[in-house]
């Protein structure tokens, strides 16, 4: 409540996200481990000064009272619109008759702050309409010219308004028929002032794969292998002339497993037993490279990219080095990366241990995968300790 008028907040998230991609609806995407737009219903939920709560969702949408959590503010759910002002409309139809002011907030941005929402409703108290800006950072022009970004703005939400004013832009707009993006145009149409209170950078619309945050991880692969005689020696993808092999259910190629379960385990997925166990059939003699495709597959498919390989094989023969290259864009091809984000080196044990008596091979490999849906730290919104919250 502000003054005397409670608040509501309607999120509209019953767009179609086409730009997204992904096969998932944008709305729905997890950052944190929370779909966006419920992730910016919480910071709402987390103001004193917010009464109630419209979730505007699309037809058949996911959503329940309960992935809100606890919240002393009453939670409504509709059903959204073919377009941005129908879903709109159907989340103010759901408003309580006490509710004096209304803010509307995209559900694709969920790192919004308390801070700015505030901003808007001194706003909104002041001349009855307020919304959030930043000024643009970059160079705009039209085909012929570069505009004068001094007097330009980039309009953010939550946009705030008097209900009564909002209720009679939607009024004016159906009469004649207008079809807008936001709210503010809505305003503007009727000959409503709307005033620009400070918005925030951070305060970013998710539009594409490209604006998702990342989520970035790392994992540890060790993998040993015995020398026998009468066995092909396969490394890194290259098989090694040498007069001894390594012994294994599959070609046995220490260093591909090992890099295998460093991917497996950056993505939590289990390790390489889990999924191509030795006690199977169809993995008898399974070369390296086709071991890694596989798991690059298993990783794409949980929406994991590969970002970075580093392996060490322990061994005192042979070298190394002539097939160093070749490992390394042998390694890239079947993970489907650039050579240039694999390394291979090796090592030996100075005579000591298994692979120092020439015993066997070691290797050991980290991998560095990324995924979207990390939040960056200043956005956590339950305790607000961004610079404009302090």
């Amino acid at each position: 409540m502000v003054g005397n008028q409670k608040v509501a907040v309607i999120i509209a998230a019953a767009g179609s996200g086409s730009r997204m991609g992904g096969g998932v609806l944008k709305q729905h995407i997890k950052i944190g481990g929370t779909p966006m737009a419920v992730l910016a219903s919480k910071v709402f939920l987390q103001c004193e000064e917010v009464d109630y709560l419209v979730y505007v969702g699309e037809k058949g949408a996911p959503v329940t009272e309960d992935l809100f959590g606890p919240a002393k503010q009453q939670i409504f759910l509709a059903e959204g619109g073919a377009r941005r002002q129908d879903s709109v409309a159907q989340g103010l139809a759901c408003l309580p008759k006490d509710t004096g002011v209304v803010l509307i907030h995209d559900g694709a941005r969920p790192f919004i702050t308390k801070a700015v929402i505030r901003r808007v409703l001194e706003g909104v108290t002041a001349t009855g309409a307020a919304v959030p800006c930043v000024p643009p950072v970059a160079t705009i022009r039209t085909r012929t010219c570069t505009l004068d970004r001094s007097s330009l703005y980039e309009v953010q939400t939550p946009q705030g308004f008097r209900r009564d004013l909002l209720e009679q832009a939607f009024a004016s707009a159906g009469e004649s028929g207008l079809t807008v993006t936001d709210e503010a145009s809505l305003m503007e149409h009727i000959g409503v002032e709307v005033t620009l209170v400070e918005g925030s950078y951070g305060n970013r619309k998710l539009t594409t794969q490209e604006d998702l945050p990342m989520r970035h991880r790392s994992g540890i692969g060790y993998d040993v292998h015995r020398l026998v005689p009468g066995r092909p020696l396969w490394l890194g993808c290259v098989e090694i002339p040498w007069p001894l092999g390594l012994l294994g259910h599959s070609d046995a190629d220490v260093l591909a497993h090992a890099i295998a379960d460093a991917l497996l385990g950056a993505a939590a997925l289990g390790d390489i037993g889990k999924h191509f166990p030795d006690t199977d059939i169809r993995y008898k003699n399974m070369s390296g490279s086709t071991l890694l495709k596989a798991t690059a597959a298993l990783l794409g498919d949980a929406g994991f990219t590969i970002t970075a390989i580093d392996a060490t094989l322990s061994c005192e023969q042979p070298k190394i080095a002539p097939y160093s290259q070749e490992m390394r864009e042998r390694t890239a091809s079947a993970l489907g990366i650039s050579p240039a984000d694999v390394s291979i080196k090796a090592t030996t044990q100075e005579g000591l241990g298994f692979s120092g008596r020439g015993e066997g091979m070691a290797a050991l490999a980290t991998a560095s995968v990324c995924q979207p849906g990390g939040m960056p730290e200043i956005h956590y919104a339950s305790e607000m300790t961004s610079k404009e919250e302090r």
